[in-house]
């Protein structure tokens, strides 16, 4: 068991630093192929969709399967009845909207990727800043739960 907690730590962490992290590549990719400009870092085009796919999306599956395998050692099925905390409730919503705003970083590289730019900036820091309030909602439940 603590190696799964120990796995989930860290697959956590890596998850929730690539969701804040993907939004800026996107929009610093999106705004160098806008302005063409040539003394802008080169970023290749589709360096967005490979940190989603190769990175993101694998590290977010083993956060989700770690945790779902931890989530056994929270709930009694011996109980009369098995109710979840309302603590885990709470966090599992809040680990529902990190899926949606994973699945929004998709939904974005897809638009970088046929050129729609429209208001990229302000989905990009939409999505960071949604993705920061989840990631503290989470930790907070987490570490504010009695052991």
């Amino acid at each position: 068991m603590p190696w799964i907690k120990i796995l989930h730590i860290a697959t956590l962490s890596l998850w929730c630093g690539a969701l804040l992290y993907l939004p800026a590549l996107i929009h610093s990719c999106g705004r160098v192929c806008q302005t063409g400009d040539a003394t802008s870092p080169v970023l290749p085009r589709a360096l967005p969709r490979s940190v989603y796919t190769l990175f993101a999306t694998p590290v977010a599956l083993l956060a989700i399967i770690s945790g779902s395998l931890l989530f056994t050692g929270v709930v009694d099925p011996q109980a009369d009845s098995p109710a979840l905390p309302l603590w885990l409730l709470a966090k599992l919503l809040l680990v529902a909207g990190m899926v949606v705003c994973h699945a929004l970083n998709g939904w974005l590289i897809q638009r970088h990727e046929a050129g729609d730019l429209r208001a990229m900036a302000l989905l990009c820091h939409a999505l960071m800043a949604v993705s920061a309030l989840l990631i503290v909602g989470v930790l907070w439940l987490v570490l504010a739960t009695p052991l």
